[in-house]
């Protein structure tokens, strides 16, 4: 089927508008894939390029293939009016025309105006893919060598598919139905007006300023965070980008690659302690701000980790610990944490500095070696005046009281034990024979308490003397003479440790 064209200058339009037809095609399908925002770029203009279908009383020509193509080109205006609706102009320049045979037909050359009102099937605003109807009325003057000339109003309506190929770019397939109220272009005057069908391609451009009030690309109707400071990167709703998908946008994370909290201002922290990672020394344990993010359970400003006491508040100076007796010593190394104490002897004290603590020195007040518990061992003259001259007390017969004689040799003995106060002594009470055998030994028990209660009262320790009555049943000599039994009368002193 061959193209007709009723004024050979027409072809020469033709094919230049077809080749600008096809460039703005290329073109725009190399654009962004995105919706045109046709509430905001509410206008648009367009290239329209087609053929035209006759039907009147020469027959019906619509969708036929028998005649020729009679083409039409022009320009298109639209305006939008809500997501549904659109007014639509166009003015088109082509040819008209249909062949019966040699003798009947008619070809013209055509100026069309039509106005309509598109009504579509979606939301122009969302949809990419846009059926719609149209109808509205129209005008077209005709003009050529096979019919007579004139205008024509005719009523338009018909059906289209617009596919928006970016926020500039359309392209619009529509046909048309014209009828007129003329029935004489063809040069026939039957019983039918002529009408016609347009079959049109046409390439539209939107335009009109889009509002964009933070100039982010993404108009204000479509932009959820429509006050995005410039040069901040956004998603296609128009807020900054978070990439890290931690709630907190990209302009205030310092660490936007990495999920993290809101209190570290998106960084990670893992104790959850309100200190990034980054700058936390103890990252794995919560901790205070004030130590950077160590713990500090007993509160007194040393980290655990540094604390030798972290349950106890104490001094930094003593690493976390106290000091109760003030000796230098901190409580959990004193072995006498009430009492002062040396260095030497781990916290305790040790008055004569002997090396045994005050605690298990039997001899406090005098040095001693460790060996005798603290406390000085007798001298060999000590032990010579003992065994001499402090041994034995002796008493008169019947008696338990001490005879003044003896009193130096006790107060001796005194003096003795209280500057060796690891001795111990045992008081052994003796008699003679004379009298049955149960009073003396009540008797020799008396003498032995005695001779204690004298030393107690020179300043011996009762508890380091033991006192035993023997009776007469330890005599030193023979009972045979009165001599013999004045050695048996008596108390008799064993030094022990």
């Amino acid at each position: 089927m061959k193209s007709y064209l009723c004024n050979p200058s027409l072809k020469i339009i033709a094919t230049i508008m077809k080749k600008l037809l096809l460039n703005i095609l290329v073109f725009s399908l190399l654009g962004l894939n995105s919706f045109g925002q046709t509430a905001e770029r509410a206008n648009s203009i367009g290239l329209v390029g087609g053929v035209s279908q006759y039907n009147g009383d020469l027959g019906q020509g619509f969708y036929g293939s028998g005649q020729a193509n009679y083409s039409h080109i022009g320009i298109s205006y639209s305006r939008y009016i809500t997501s549904k609706a659109d007014f639509s102009t166009n003015l088109t320049y082509g040819s008209l025309g249909y062949i019966e045979n040699a003798n009947k037909r008619f070809c013209a050359n055509q100026i069309q105006w039509n106005a309509h009102v598109r009504l579509n099937a979606f939301n122009q605003d969302t949809h990419k893919f846009l059926p719609y109807i149209h109808g509205g009325i129209g005008f077209q003057y005709l003009q050529g060598k096979y019919t007579p000339e004139g205008t024509d109003f005719f009523v338009p309506f018909g059906t289209g598919i617009r596919y928006r190929i970016n926020d500039l770019f359309n392209v619009q397939l529509q046909e048309t139905f014209i009828y007129t109220d003329h029935d004489t272009r063809d040069y026939e005057a039957r019983s039918n007006n002529d009408s016609y069908l347009m079959h049109s391609l046409s390439i539209t451009m939107n335009f009109g300023k889009v509002k964009d009030s933070d100039n982010d690309g993404i108009s204000d109707k479509n932009d959820k965070c429509p006050n995005t400071p410039a040069g901040v990167k956004v998603d296609i709703n128009g807020c900054p980008l978070d990439r890290d998908g931690d709630g907190i946008l990209d302009t205030e994370d310092k660490c936007p690659d990495v999920k993290g909290t809101i209190a570290t201002k998106g960084c990670p922290d893992k104790d959850n302690d309100g200190i990034a990672d980054a700058d936390d020394k103890c990252p794995e344990v919560a901790g205070t701000l004030e130590l950077q993010g160590c713990p500090d359970r007993d509160g007194d400003g040393i980290t655990d980790a540094e604390d030798k006491c972290p349950d106890v508040k104490g001094l930094k100076e003593l690493f976390g610990c106290i000091d109760t007796d003030g000796d230098g010593i901190i409580d959990p190394s004193d072995n006498c944490p009430s009492i002062a104490g040396t260095i030497k002897m781990n916290g305790c004290p040790d008055k004569d500095d002997d090396g045994v603590v005050d605690a298990e020195d039997n001899c406090p007040e005098v040095a001693g070696p460790i060996s005798n518990k603290g406390c000085p061992e007798l001298s060999e003259a000590d032990i010579k005046t003992f065994n001499k001259t402090i041994k034995i007390v002796y008493f008169e017969t019947g008696k338990d009281v001490v005879r003044k004689a003896y009193n130096g040799n006790l107060d001796k003995l005194a003096t003795l034990l209280k500057s060796n106060r690891n001795y111990r002594i045992v008081i052994d009470g003796n008699t003679d024979n004379v009298g049955d055998a149960t009073n003396n030994a009540t008797l020799s028990q008396k003498r032995a308490d005695a001779v204690k209660s004298y030393l107690v009262a020179k300043g011996v320790d009762a508890s380091r003397m033991n006192v035993i009555g023997n009776g007469d049943s330890k005599p030193a000599a023979p009972n045979t003479t009165d001599r013999n039994k004045a050695k048996n009368r008596r108390v008799e002193f064993n030094l022990a440790k």
